[in-house]
């Protein structure tokens, strides 16, 4: 880390040649600067997917109403998720940020599937 912060403070101070570097530790930083930074939008999205589910299926009849299914749909695909990372990194795969494009993904294809099998 130490490396890292010293070539960020020094990398423009030779005006002959352009500084880049790399360690072994910068695709992991930049991986956890990735996942923090999708986090939030990763639960706004299936907060909004929650909502538009619940008035897609839901009913003002207690019914008819089909709110609980689309509430557990969404519960479906997070344990989804969290089974096919935990299971990806069990087994020790590599995960690059191609992978977290995954649950949105998932969202948009489990949310449709959901609504037109209803």
């Amino acid at each position: 880390r130490a490396f890292n912060e010293y070539w960020t403070e020094h990398a423009y101070d030779f005006s002959e040649f352009e500084v880049i570097w790399t360690t072994s530790n910068s695709i992991d930083d930049e991986l956890l600067r990735t996942i923090v930074q999708d986090s939030i939008m990763f639960a706004i999205a299936f907060g909004v997917m929650l909502v538009y589910l619940q008035f897609t299926l839901g009913n003002i009849s207690c019914l008819r109403g089909r709110a609980l299914l689309a509430t557990s749909s969404v519960f479906i695909l997070i344990c989804a998720l969290i089974f096919g990372f935990g299971v990806s990194a069990y087994l020790g795969m590599k995960f690059s940020t191609l992978v977290f494009v995954v649950p949105f993904l998932l969202l948009g294809v489990g949310v449709d599937d959901m609504i037109i099998i209803l």
